[in-house]
């Protein structure tokens, strides 16, 4: 029944998923096993990370550039949403702040994904 609701041709490719995957795993390593530090400590280290994964991502992927900037970016936002609902369980209070969390991280990686891709394309045309 899915099926007659999406049209195929509007579903997501196997590489822009496999992307978000791989995304979401890389990401969820470095979010899941380290000792959870607020984002605003911590922003210049998740924008350097973001912007590397999405750089090496163009230079190695044939994706179009909104499929590269959206799977690295809700591969981070999932790996992110992962650790919160983890922190969440363990003590409720935890993220009280949860909308202005997503915000902010929004905010951060957005703009680190698009340069990275940019960098990205811009390289690989010079070359």
């Amino acid at each position: 029944m899915l099926t007659l609701i999406i049209k195929p041709h509007k579903m997501p490719k196997k590489s822009t998923q496999t992307l978000f995957i791989i995304s979401l795993v890389l990401t969820g390593i470095f979010l899941w096993l380290s000792s959870y530090i607020p984002l605003l400590k911590n922003w210049k280290a998740i924008a350097t990370f973001v912007l590397l994964l999405a750089l090496i991502t163009t230079l190695l992927s044939k994706e179009t550039g909104k499929m590269i900037v959206l799977a690295v970016s809700c591969g981070y936002m999932g790996a992110y949403i992962i650790r919160i609902i983890i922190d969440v369980i363990s003590d409720p209070t935890s993220h009280n702040l949860l909308p202005f969390e997503i915000i902010l991280l929004t905010l951060n990686i957005l703009p680190a994904a698009l340069i990275g891709f940019g960098l990205g394309f811009v390289v690989k045309k010079l070359f």
